[in-house]
């Protein structure tokens, strides 16, 4: 906004001692949305049907279409929007600057060289429980579905894993509870206190 051609703050007052001249333009407000290229898969974001390249500013009140999509034998590890938790294929208003993080984990089942080689997961298809059996304390269990939601989450705290661990000759085992789950497929991703993670793709 200027006032006789000099810059003028909105809000400030003006001591009027001749003929005046006042102008005024309205811009929109843009922010920037950032998104990573995460490998096993493509991440999409779109303005309606325009696809939103990273780097790109958009006016504020935008509403983008953010879908992560896997690789074949590869499901969603992460998405987030601002550190916020997201689901593939919904909407997101962008009201300040906006960041995307999206990763893909292999969901096709051993992962050699980690202590979480020999967990064994049971029955395949499942019906109402999943049993997991491994030689090492699982610290985290979560079940997705295809789409890549998480549908159930399972934390074992380390009291748990302590009292529950047998000796090393025997196994330890949990029962996953699944009988409010839809028939389809789903990923069940299992993580250790090393920050590995094992998914195994199973039916109902």
């Amino acid at each position: 906004m200027k006032v006789n051609n000099t810059d003028h703050p909105s809000g400030n007052t003006w001591t009027v001692m001749a003929a005046i001249s006042i102008e005024c333009v309205f811009a929109i407000e843009e922010f920037t949305v950032t998104y990573n290229t995460p490998e096993n898969g493509t991440l999409t974001v779109k303005d309606g049907e325009t696809v939103v390249q990273s780097g790109t500013k958009v006016n504020k009140g935008t509403v983008l279409t953010i879908t992560a999509t896997p690789d074949e034998d590869y499901i969603i590890d992460l998405l987030k929007v601002n550190d916020d938790d997201f689901e593939s294929g919904d909407t997101y208003t962008v009201l300040s600057e906006t960041v995307i993080e999206c990763e893909f984990i292999y969901g096709g089942g051993t992962v050699r060289g980690t202590t979480l080689s020999s967990v064994v997961l049971y029955p395949n298809p499942f019906t109402n429980e999943i049993n997991v059996i491994s030689e090492h304390p699982i610290t985290n269990i979560q079940i997705m579905n295809a789409s890549g939601q998480k549908v159930k989450e399972v934390v074992f705290n380390k009291t748990n894993e302590t009292s529950n661990l047998k000796p090393e000759t025997s196994n330890l085992k949990q029962t996953i509870e699944t009988s409010n789950l839809n028939s389809g497929v789903y990923f069940i991703t299992i993580e250790n206190n090393k920050g590995e993670k094992l998914v195994h793709k199973m039916v109902k």
